[in-house]
């Protein structure tokens, strides 16, 4: 007959072998056997007791160990014998395996792990002989003291602390013994805490500073819970930052002096960055959002109402810049504060729109800057020029009008295109690339088309210097690059030719042979005035000059020659096309620079004093001395014989320039800056008139010998903006008109607001249209029975 009594002691002397380390004397073999056998012969309920017998023994006295353990040493060694006992728990589930399986699990008794749980905290954390929880309540209080100490500062053993809070969590699976006696307990102390810390930072900082130090609270926090707390806790420790930190304060944070507005204004980049992290935990982004928007508004207005007009261009410049200088501030809190947030990149394109179109000074000035700019581009590191392009871009696809944006633009390219100086085509076509991306597909047609008849001229002066070469005598020949350009495509205006000198009248006569032996078909429309002519100036016993001038300029100076037709010539650059005068430029002076230059070349040039100085060079020449001669034509015979002294009047009939251009071209060889001619007798200090009498400067000098005169700016008078405006303001009319016809046509019969909404999306590409001119449109279509109409509705008229 079996005895079950005889294995249960043999197998409760083999469990306090392996409690004692004696595992060596242990048959496991002979254990398992009756383990099996006792499971078997149904006698696993005693087997379960006999083993709980066991824990509960080995448990209490580990209990009375703890109680006699000092505070330095406590925490470790309740470490170590936590994790003594653990693995014995684990030891045992896996001798009495076939116990828990057969008889555990169907019986749904706690298993021999869970059970030994429990016998630690009743025995070893509660205590037996001490007052009830006195153990833990040591072991919590040793833990806060630590993480107290280094909330302050200190350091402390964060893997004793783990271990500790780790013992904790495993005690059940559910880790509800945790949080009711540790997580609790450091929950109401971190409250505590953070309450006072935000008081006194709130009292005593900025609000950069405030946000600076809550975001170091954040991440220590954060860091505290992942080194050695549960992971359960973040959230609810993360809270408690939320709402002492945040929450409480918010109404402060938003109202103080030092808050968004001064961050904004003063670049501060990271504290708007701690700011945008901060104020998303608590819901408050749209209330972050509103303020940026008012932001925007209120510098982006404030800087569009400082346009002037023509009448102050280096103001405009300014304005533009300080524009470029906004948006790429705002473009920088985007990206470095506000973690590129789609909600607000899209508030600061919204609103940089908007204020880009309050007016048309930006559609207007712009393409001036961008002039202004690339002109000085020399200098500029490949970097820098790629940063510039793109700054253009960031304004130019905001603009509405972008027509009248590209009418403007057409102009000074072709000027820039047209310059003998410093064409920086690679960086011209990466622009005209970035319009073209950022409008519609054929909104750099015309740009393009430039670049490629200067490309194609390239081609043909080389085959004309061959041409000259077998046609003309070499003493002839005038070294002349010549632009054939499509009077479509150019925006240049046409003005009346004028009279060459023979010289250049031969070599343009013969380069008209050249071209019509390849293009017998086409005629050639000469177009001088946009030439630049590197002239030689000689003086009597004195050095020689090379002068960089206008054709127009070298016209008026050939006059002063003893020999009309002896002008020696270095290089002549002559334009085929619609030429425009404002190609006359100086390329290399800014704009700002020539008016105040302008003003105070008029004001040398008329002064009493160099007047005086003027009459005494007259009369150490020897010049002019009979004025009453000015009236008679023999007087006017022998004045221009001996001295070469000419009229304006008489300079326009030799040479046929319009008198506005002339006075232009004068007023820039007078300047103080060239002084090339003098003005000897006039009557307005402040203006060039026609009878104003002009000869040599001969007593002219110069520490360079390669002179660049200076060109009397003419940009974009106000009557030729309105030119320019009713011009866009057709091509308008036409577009919609055909906007019109083309959803009326897919559409047969549609309502007037239908018809007003998708004519205005289709044009909205182009500019921003106006719902008075659509409504124009459609009733001049009706009046020319395109459309016909009834009630509210319009009907496409075959």
């Amino acid at each position: 007959m079996y005895q079950p009594d005889s294995d249960l002691n043999t197998i409760k002397e083999m469990i306090e072998g392996i409690l004692e380390n004696k595992t060596e004397t242990i048959s496991f073999y002979q254990l398992y056997s009756k383990i099996y056998d006792l499971v078997t012969r149904g006698y696993g309920n005693k087997q379960y007791n006999v083993i709980c017998t066991i824990l509960k023994k080995h448990t209490k006295e580990q209990s009375k160990f703890v109680e006699t353990l000092r505070e330095e040493t406590f925490l470790s060694v309740m470490n170590q014998k936590w994790k003594q006992h653990i693995k014995l728990l684990i030891t045992l589930s896996d001798i009495f395996k076939t116990l828990h399986d057969r008889v555990i699990v169907v019986q749904e008794w706690l298993s021999l792990k869970e059970r030994g749980k429990k016998y630690w905290i009743k025995y070893v954390l509660c205590g037996i002989k001490t007052p009830q929880n006195v153990i833990l309540k040591k072991m919590i209080e040793l833990i806060m003291n630590q993480i107290s100490n280094e909330r302050k500062g200190d350091l402390t053993n964060r893997k004793l602390l783990g271990n500790a809070i780790q013992m904790l969590t495993e005690l059940d699976e559910t880790k509800k013994f945790y949080q009711s006696n540790f997580e609790k307990v450091f929950l109401l102390e971190s409250e505590i805490y953070f309450e006072n810390q935000s008081n006194e930072l709130i009292s005593n900082h900025s609000c950069g500073v405030f946000m600076s130090q809550v975001m170091e609270f954040f991440k220590k926090e954060t860091k505290r819970v992942v080194n050695y707390l549960d992971r359960t806790t973040l959230e609810k420790i993360i809270k408690l930052l939320e709402k002492h930190f945040l929450i409480k304060h918010m109404k402060t944070l938003k109202q103080m002096e030092t808050g968004l507005v001064y961050m904004l204004n003063n670049n501060k980049v990271e504290d708007l960055k701690n700011v945008y992290t901060l104020f998303l935990r608590v819901n408050e982004k749209n209330w972050l959002k509103e303020n940026f928007q008012k932001m925007i508004l209120i510098e982006g207005k404030q800087i569009m109402s400082k346009f002037q007009g023509t009448k102050n261009e280096s103001q405009n410049y300014h304005t533009i810049q300080e524009l470029i200088d906004a948006k790429k501030k705002y473009d920088g809190f985007l990206e470095n504060s506000f973690n590129k947030d789609k909600e607000f990149e899209d508030t600061l394109n919204r609103n940089f729109y908007l204020i880009i179109n309050l007016n048309r000074s930006i559609a207007k000035n712009l393409p001036k800057f961008i002039d202004n700019r690339i002109r000085k581009l020399k200098n500029e590191s490949s970097e820098q020029i790629k940063e510039l392009i793109d700054s253009f871009i960031d304004i130019f696809k905001f603009i509405a009008e972008k027509d009248l944006f590209k009418k403007f633009y057409e102009f000074y390219l072709s000027r820039r295109l047209l310059s003998s100086q410093n064409v920086f085509e690679e960086q011209e076509k990466l622009i005209v690339q970035k319009f073209k991306i950022n409008s519609w597909a054929n909104f750099t047609q015309k740009m393009e088309d430039m670049f490629k008849d200067i490309n194609v001229s390239r081609d043909w002066y080389q085959s004309f210097q061959i041409f000259q070469k077998q046609k003309m005598n070499s003493n002839e020949i005038i070294p002349m690059t010549v632009k054939i350009l499509k009077e479509s495509v150019w925006p240049i205006k046409t003005i009346p030719n004028c009279i060459p000198p023979p010289l250049m009248k031969r070599n343009l006569e013969n380069f008209e042979l050249f071209y019509q032996s390849i293009h017998a078909d086409q005629i050639l429309n000469w177009r001088i005035n946009v030439g630049t002519v590197e002239l030689f100036f000689h003086l009597e016993n004195r050095k020689s000059y090379l002068l960089i001038v206008s054709t127009f300029q070298t016209l008026i100076l050939l006059n002063f020659n003893s020999i009309y037709s002896n002008s020696n010539s270095n290089t002549t650059e002559l334009i085929n096309g619609n030429q425009n005068e404002n190609q006359n430029e100086n390329q290399n002076q800014n704009e700002n620079e020539n008016e105040n230059e302008n003003e105070n070349e008029n004001e040398n040039i008329n002064g009493k004093e160099k007047e005086k100085e003027r009459e005494k060079e007259d009369n150490d020449m020897d010049l002019n001395k009979n004025e009453n001669n000015e009236n008679d034509e023999e007087g006017k015979k022998k004045r221009n014989h001996k001295s070469k002294q000419y009229s304006c009047n008489e300079i326009a009939q030799l040479t046929k320039i319009p008198m506005q251009y002339l006075k232009s071209s004068l007023a820039s060889l007078i300047s103080s800056k060239s002084k090339i001619l003098r003005r000897i007798k006039f009557k307005n200090k402040k203006a060039i008139l026609e009878d104003d009498v002009f000869q040599v400067n001969t007593r002219f000098k110069s520490t360079q010998r390669k002179i660049k005169v200076v060109r009397i700016s003419q940009n974009y008078t106000e009557k030729e903006k309105e030119k320019n405006m009713v011009w866009v303001n057709q091509e308008r009319k036409n577009l919609i008109e055909s906007m019109i016809i083309k959803v009326m046509k897919s559409r047969r019969v549609l309502k007037h607001e239908k018809l007003i909404a998708q004519v205005s999306k289709l044009v909205l590409s182009k500019f921003k249209p106006n719902i008075t001119m659509i409504d124009q449109r459609i009733r001049s279509l009706i009046d020319r029975e395109y459309l016909s109409k009834k009630d509210n509705q319009y009907t496409y008229l075959p």
